[in-house]
């Protein structure tokens, strides 16, 4: 019958750009190699969408030297795509992957001073602060995070940062601004998704500087606000270590027992128990 090669090149392309490491990806691209030489078949230009989707897939199965190598081409082809720009971000993230940090830090740099509208920025902005942290370079990650907590506010990226700044404050010792930091994400968005751990740090770094009616008062008012999240085992588990050092034998022991029945399993539930079993026998 009547064979489309134009078509299955087609199809064998896209199938080659959206699974590019597995064996069928690349019995794909084989065939549309042979179409191509044996029909004359002109291959055609990639759109934009399907470099996109084929960064997104060698970054998937962690081919960082492939992205490296695909974004190139795509920014060739595709200087103005709207896409290119996450592109070059997944870019960045395979070049500190594959110790070019060098690249990758100017490539980042380049992304935040990015004019167009969106949040790449933000995101850029973000990993960089989190590479310098990363490497104790604590004050060039504070100045990047400060700033884009500035400029972006209410965004993930901006609350992500909020977390991240404040556990540079825990390490350095600066209790009010890293308790500050930490709750200050809740006050923003409740729900998003650092909120509860940043709750529950304000309470453990207020702990830490025995500081224990003010952890108690933020555990309970972590408990109160995330009730279903990770936290509340560990938040009622320090509640009842605070109310250990305050003397207050009653609540401490109701606290403990609780945990002992209601997380008979979770690692708090078992402290609490080995707590109950050594101190009230």
């Amino acid at each position: 019958g009547v064979k489309d090669w134009n078509g299955a090149q087609e199809v064998y392309q896209r199938l080659t750009f959206e699974d590019p490491v597995t064996p069928e990806g690349r019995e794909a691209e084989q065939r549309a190699e042979r179409i191509v030489k044996a029909k004359g078949v002109a291959p055609e230009r990639p759109s934009d969408d399907l470099y996109f989707t084929r960064v997104q897939a060698l970054n998937r199965f962690l081919r960082y030297d492939r992205v490296i190598e695909v974004c190139g081409a795509f920014q060739k082809l595709h200087p103005e795509s709207p896409l290119l720009e996450q592109a070059l971000l997944l870019k960045a993230r395979a070049l500190s992957k594959e110790d070019r940090i060098d690249e990758a830090t100017d490539l980042y740099e380049k992304l935040i001073r990015s004019k167009r509208p969106g949040m790449v920025q933000a995101e850029a902005a973000y990993h960089l602060g989190s590479y310098y942290w990363n490497q104790e370079k604590d004050f060039r990650a504070k100045r990047i995070f400060k700033r884009l907590i500035r400029t972006y506010p209410e965004s993930d990226w901006g609350l992500r940062a909020r977390y991240a700044l404040g556990r540079i404050y825990e390490d350095d010792q600066d209790d009010s601004d890293a308790v500050e930091s930490f709750l200050m994400i809740g006050e923003v968005n409740p729900a998003h998704p650092v909120a509860a751990e940043g709750a529950w740090r304000a309470g453990w770094v207020e702990y830490k500087a025995g500081k224990y009616e003010k952890a108690r008062d933020i555990f309970i008012s972590c408990m109160q606000r995330y009730p279903d999240s990770d936290v509340f085992a560990p938040a009622l588990y320090w509640q009842g270590r605070c109310e250990e050092k305050l003397k207050h034998v009653e609540e401490e022991q109701k606290i403990f027992r609780r945990l002992a029945e209601d997380y008979p399993w979770n690692f708090y539930g078992v402290m609490a128990r080995k707590r109950m079993e050594s101190s009230w026998e």
